[in-house]
C-alpha cells in the first residue's frame, strides 16, 4: 500500500539520523578520553626515564627502528632529561602507546586504544539494538493497524454501508486530481477572460467591432506613425433608427442595422485593408487605404447608391449620410472625429443619402447659413407634418390616448432628418422658434381631427423645459383655449426630469394649472424613477421599452414591470407600457393590469388631418 511505503521511507530517514547522530556524540567523547590516556602515559614515561640508567646503544636502537610499525623496547633506560625529551618528542609521531613493565628500569609493549574505546561502542551497540527493535516493532504495529483498518472497511463495503469506490479515494490521487483540476480551471478562467475581453470589443448586434476598439486602433495608427498615403476614414450615419423603434419597435431597429451593415461590408469588399467598426447606435465606421483620390470617391458613390436603392426598396426618405476624411501622421483623434461630424453635417445638407469629403477641421460657413435658410424656411412656413400613434386602452382606462410626432420638409416638399433638424435649430439658436411653431401647428391641428375626443400626447425638448420665456410663452397660447388644455399630455422624458426636477416641477406646475395633464416618458431608466412618482404626481407613466422588450424572458423585467404598476396605481397613476411588438408581451401586460399599450403591435402612426 502506499501509505505503507510512505510511511516506512520516512521512519527509516528518521532511524538513520538518529544513529548518525548517536554515533558523532559517543565517538567524539571517546577520542578525547584516548587523548586523555596519551596524556597519562607520556608523563608516567618521562618520570620512570628521569630516574632509570639507559646506555647509549639502546638510543641508537630506537632510533633505528624510528619508522617501523612494531618497536620492541627492552632495555632503554634514560639517565638525563635528553633522553626523556627524545622519547617524548618522537612518541606523538610514532602513533604508539607504551606502558612500564613491572620493572620500573625499562619500557616495553604497546597500549592497545581498544580498551579505551570498549565503553563508547558497548554504548553504540545497545543504542542501537534498541532502536532498531523498536523501529520493527512500529512498523509491525502499523501494518497490523492497517490491516485491521482494511478488514473493517472490507466489511462494511461487503454490507453496503459503505461504497466501493470512497468519495475521496486515495489522498495523493486525489491531491494530484485536485492539482489538476486546479490548473484546468485557471486555464478556463483565463479562456473565459480572453472570450470576454474580445466580445466586449465587438458589438453584440451585427458582430463588428465596436466604438472601444475603434479608438484603440485609431491611437495605435497614430502613435506608431504607420499611416499610408491615402488612408481614409469613411462615417456613415443612419437617419432611420430613432423613429422605427419609436413607430415600428425593437426588432425593426435591429434589422435596419444589420442591413445597413450588410450595405457597407458588400460596397466596400474591394477597399484595400478594410476595417469595419460600429461606431455606435446607428453610426458605422469604414477604414481603407485608397490609392487615388478617385478611387475614394468612386467607393463614396457606389455606397451611397446602394443606400439610395435601399430606401427606395423600404419606402424610406432617407437611410443614411456618409463623410470621409483623410487620415494622416500629423493628426489626433479629436480632431479626426470633429472633421467626420463636421462631414456628417455637411452631407445631411447636399441630399438625402449624400456623401461628403471633409478635408480639414474648419465649420463650413455656406452650410451653417444654408441650414440656417432652411430652418428659417421651415418656421415661417409651418412645414411640419404631423403623425399620432394610437394607445390601445385597456378597461382601469377609459380615455384614449394617442402620441403626437412631428417632421419636417424643406422648400422642395423633401423630408429633413429629424433628429438633424433639431440638433442644428439648438446649434445656430432657432431650437425655441422651432419647438414653437411644432406646439402651434399641434394646437390648430387637435381640433380638425377626426378623433378629437382623446387625449393627445405631446413631446417637449429639453430646452423647452429649461426655457422661462417659453413657459410664459406656452401659457399663453394655452389660456386662448382652456377646453383644449383638458386633451393634452405634455411628455417629459425621466432622464430630462431628474437631471432638471426643478425646473420640471415648475413647468408642470403651470400646465396643472391650465388643465393640462403631464406624462414621465421611458420611465424605469434611472435609480431615482419611484421618487418621481411622488414628486411630479404625473397622470400617466410610460414604461420604458427596454423593459418591455426583455419582459418575456427577463424575471428582473418582470418584477420592475409590475412593481412600476402597483406603485403608480397606488398613486393613481395610469401606467402605459412603449414599445409592445409582440402578443406575449401584451398578454403579461394586461395580466399585471397595465392601463395602456403602445407600439407596433396596436396601431402604427398615422397622419393627423390638417
Amino acid at each position: 500500500m502506499r501509505e505503507l511505503k510512505i510511511f516506512i521511507s520516512i521512519s527509516t530517514l528518521i532511524v538513520t539520523a538518529l544513529i548518525v547522530a548517536f554515533f558523532l556524540v559517543v565517538f567524539s567523547n571517546a577520542s578525547e578520553d584516548v587523548q586523555r590516556e596519551k596524556d597519562n602515559t607520556l608523563v608516567q614515561i618521562a618520570a620512570h626515564l628521569r630516574h632509570a640508567e639507559a646506555s647509549q646503544q639502546m638510543t641508537e636502537t630506537l632510533l633505528k627502528h624510528y619508522n617501523l610499525e612494531d618497536i620492541d623496547i627492552n632495555g632503554f633506560q634514560a639517565n638525563s632529561d635528553t633522553s626523556t625529551h627524545w622519547l617524548i618528542s618522537i612518541f606523538p609521531r610514532t602513533n604508539r602507546k607504551f606502558v612500564i613493565s613491572e620493572n620500573s628500569n625499562y619500557v616495553v609493549g604497546h597500549l592497545n586504544t581498544a580498551r579505551i574505546l570498549d565503553g563508547p561502542i558497548s554504548i553504540f551497540t545497545s543504542f542501537l539494538a534498541v532502536v532498531l527493535i523498536s523501529w520493527l516493532l512500529l512498523i509491525l504495529v502499523y501494518i497490523r493497524i492497517l490491516r485491521s483498518t482494511h478488514d473493517s472497511l472490507e466489511s462494511l463495503i461487503q454490507s453496503g454501508l459503505v461504497p466501493k469506490h470512497p468519495v475521496l479515494g486515495n489522498i495523493g490521487e486525489l491531491l494530484t486530481q485536485q492539482q489538476q483540476e486546479v490548473k484546468q480551471t485557471q486555464q478556463s478562467l483565463e479562456e473565459e477572460k480572453l472570450n470576454i475581453y474580445q466580445n466586449s470589443l465587438l458589438h453584440p448586434l451585427t458582430r463588428l467591432r465596436n466604438k472601444l476598439s475603434f479608438n484603440d486602433y485609431i491611437n495605435e495608427r497614430l502613435n506608431d506613425g504607420d499611416i499610408k498615403n491615402h488612408s481614409a476614414v469613411v462615417f456613415i450615419r443612419g437617419t432611420q433608427l430613432a423613429k422605427i423603434n419609436e413607430t415600428l419597435g425593437g426588432e425593426h431597429g435591429d434589422r435596419y442595422l444589420v442591413d445597413l451593415k450588410q450595405i457597407i461590408d458588400s460596397s466596400s469588399s474591394r477597399v484595400s485593408k478594410r476595417l469595419i467598426f460600429h461606431f455606435n447606435g446607428a453610426e458605422f465606421v469604414c477604414f481603407g487605404e485608397f490609392k487615388t483620390e478617385q478611387q475614394l470617391s468612386l467607393f463614396l458613390s457606389e455606397l451611397c447608391s446602394a443606400i439610395q436603392h435601399y430606401s427606395s426598396k423600404q419606402n424610406y426618405d432617407s437611410t443614411a449620410v456618409v463623410a470621409a476624411t483623410h487620415l494622416d501622421n500629423k493628426g489626433n483623434y479629436v480632431d479626426l472625429m470633429r472633421r467626420l461630424y463636421l462631414g456628417i453635417a455637411s452631407a445631411q445638407l447636399t441630399n438625402l443619402d449624400g456623401w461628403v469629403i471633409q478635408e480639414d477641421d474648419q465649420v463650413n460657413v455656406d452650410d451653417d447659413q444654408q441650414w440656417g435658410q432652411i430652418l428659417k424656411q421651415v418656421i415661417d412656413a409651418g412645414n411640419i407634418t404631423l403623425e399620432s400613434q394610437a394607445i390601445q386602452t385597456t378597461a382601469t382606462m377609459s380615455q384614449r390616448y394617442s402620441e403626437i410626432y412631428c417632421r419636417f420638409k424643406d422648400a422642395q416638399d423633401n423630408y429633413l432628418p429629424t433628429q438633424t433638424t433639431f440638433v442644428m435649430a439648438q446649434r445656430l439658436g432657432f431650437a425655441e422658434n422651432l419647438e414653437k411653431t411644432v406646439i402651434r401647428k399641434i394646437l390648430k391641428t387637435i381640433p380638425k381631427t377626426q378623433h378629437s375626443d382623446r387625449h393627445f400626447g405631446i413631446n417637449i425638448s429639453e430646452d423647452a423645459l429649461l426655457s422661462k420665456s417659453f413657459l410664459i410663452w406656452l401659457e399663453r397660447e394655452l389660456n386662448l383655449d382652456l377646453g383644449l388644455c383638458k386633451k393634452l399630455v405634455f411628455e417629459i422624458p425621466e432622464h430630462v426630469l431628474l437631471a432638471h426636477q426643478n425646473a420640471c416641477l415648475r413647468f408642470c406646475i403651470v400646465l396643472r394649472r391650465l388643465g393640462c395633464r403631464v406624462a414621465i416618458s421611458h420611465f424605469g431608466e434611472g435609480f431615482d424613477s419611484f421618487k418621481l412618482l411622488e414628486e411630479i404626481k404625473p397622470n400617466y407613466v410610460k414604461l420604458h421599452r427596454k423593459i418591455i422588450e426583455n419582459i418575456a424572458t427577463d424575471v428582473a423585467s418582470k418584477h420592475i414591470c409590475r412593481l412600476v404598476i402597483d406603485v403608480a396605481h397606488q398613486l393613481n397613476v395610469l401606467a402605459i407600457a412603449e414599445g409592445v411588438e409582440d402578443r406575449e408581451q401584451r398578454q403579461l401586460l394586461e395580466r399585471y393590469h397595465i392601463d395602456g399599450i403602445q407600439g407596433y403591435l396596436v396601431g402604427k402612426p398615422q397622419s393627423m388631418i390638417a
